[in-house]
């Protein structure tokens, strides 16, 4: 009975980890489901499953005009994907001028989490751990 209830709690929590998950809900575009490469010069290979398992809300990168996070519900409305790239505001006419290049973006919002790590979880921290030689 017990291996039961343990099977049972495990299809629970996996229900919850799907549904909070964009590819589940959305419908429309959904969260990719393979690791992504940004950029081409020293690119960087991210995983947006790997992320979202750690339970780091989407509006962590996502984030609105106002640098607020946009919530699930507004990222899974939107139809066309490439709204959500960083490039549609952080380019050469951003306020910012630190935070007009992918680099600076990543470095700025990836590196501190990374250190300091999620539920005991660190990311990597060494160049090598993100950016990919070869593709």
């Amino acid at each position: 009975m017990r291996t039961g209830k343990i099977i049972i709690n495990v299809l629970i929590a996996t229900t919850g980890l799907l549904w909070s998950c964009p590819a589940v809900q959305a419908g429309e575009i959904g969260m990719p489901d393979k690791p992504i490469i940004i950029g081409t010069s020293n690119p960087v290979e991210f995983d947006h499953v790997l992320h979202r398992s750690l339970d780091i809300p989407c509006g962590e990168c996502h984030h609105d005009d106002g640098h607020n996070p946009r919530g699930n519900e507004e990222i899974f409305a939107i139809v066309d994907g490439k709204e959500l790239h960083c490039k549609n505001c952080h380019n050469k006419d951003f306020a910012n001028t630190f935070l007009q290049n992918r680099k600076d973006i990543f470095h700025t919002n990836c590196k501190p989490c990374h250190a300091v790590g999620i539920n005991g979880n660190r990311g990597p921290r060494k160049c090598n751990g993100c950016h990919i030689k070869d593709r």
